[in-house]
């Protein structure tokens, strides 16, 4: 078992998926539910299925739901001791409208309680702790100060989920600091300014990353690291309930894997079963994905 930080967000998040492609400016009949998600919340949800120590640090409101919600977070078996409840503010939310298969189209945020998690932050309340993991997780959702200062900081391996287009610029100054990332295509086309897939690899490993495992899709994992090493690792079966939290899950699954002494094809392959498994379940934490279904 590793001891593992992870930095990041977590939303009261609210999804419409419409039973009908929608068009600019039209409404249309579908359905609306209420979920608890984000990137750090559910990378740490997923790393403590796998077995691992987690100490989620993250920011949220003085409302009854940012309450109720950490409260889940420790019922899960989340270490939220370094968390904070920001005065004034309410619990972070996200309104996301899909397609008609679950896939994200359009996203509104409300985190301004997530611009606690800054270098005072981190200085005043969480520099001893940080000292102490295996491993700190970051989300690309976090502030750019924050994500500088963590980066610039602790020597630990540094893992990163960008999360969105665009955080791309944010990330881009770290990339040398980082043990290993995992963009989606477009993510890494915007960090190394290329517009094709191995030269985007090969630029983002240029800039010092050591390992980059990059999310194709319907066309797999493309995993690539300083020793020269490569592979592509296709798309597992799966039947799609909800294509949210598939991403988490498979940087779940890289960061899981590099911490256990599995090869690069091997985390790869470990992180494209997350995404099969989570694809396949309605929640964006599948509670089946285990250490020894990702083996």
């Amino acid at each position: 078992m590793h001891r593992i930080a992870v930095v990041g967000t977590i939303y009261r998040e609210y999804c419409g998926v419409p039973l009908k492609p929608l068009t600019a400016g039209a409404s249309g009949d579908g359905r609306i539910s209420a979920a608890v998600s984000g990137g750090g919340r559910n990378i740490a949800r997923t790393l403590r299925q796998l077995g691992e120590e987690v100490i989620f640090i993250t920011a949220v409101g003085e409302d009854p739901d940012s309450f109720s919600i950490m409260e889940e977070c420790e019922q899960a078996g989340l270490n939220t001791d370094y968390a904070v409840s920001v005065s004034g503010e309410t619990m972070p939310k996200r309104l996301l409208i899909t397609s008609t298969n679950g896939t994200m189209e359009q996203a509104v945020y409300d985190r301004h309680a997530l611009r606690a998690l800054n270098r005072e932050f981190f200085l005043m309340h969480c520099m001893e702790v940080l000292s102490e993991v295996d491993a700190i997780v970051m989300d690309g959702d976090l502030p750019a100060e924050g994500l500088q200062f963590l980066a610039d900081t602790f020597r630990v391996p540094l893992f990163c989920d960008p999360g969105s287009l665009e955080n791309a610029g944010k990330i881009r100054p770290i990339l040398s600091k980082l043990f290993a990332i995992k963009p989606d295509l477009n993510e890494a086309f915007a960090l190394s300014a290329a517009r094709e897939r191995n030269t985007a690899a090969e630029r983002i490993l240029k800039m010092g990353t050591e390992n980059l495992f990059l999310s194709q899709g319907a066309n797999g994992m493309y995993a690539v690291n300083q020793d020269g090493q490569s592979i592509q690792v296709p798309c597992k079966p799966a039947f799609l309930e909800n294509a949210l939290g598939v991403g988490d899950a498979m940087s779940a699954a890289m960061v899981w894997g590099c911490l256990n002494g599995l090869s690069l094809s091997q985390t790869a392959e470990a992180a494209m079963r997350a995404a099969s498994m989570t694809a396949s379940s309605k929640a964006n934490i599948n509670p089946d994905l285990t250490a020894a279904k990702l083996r």
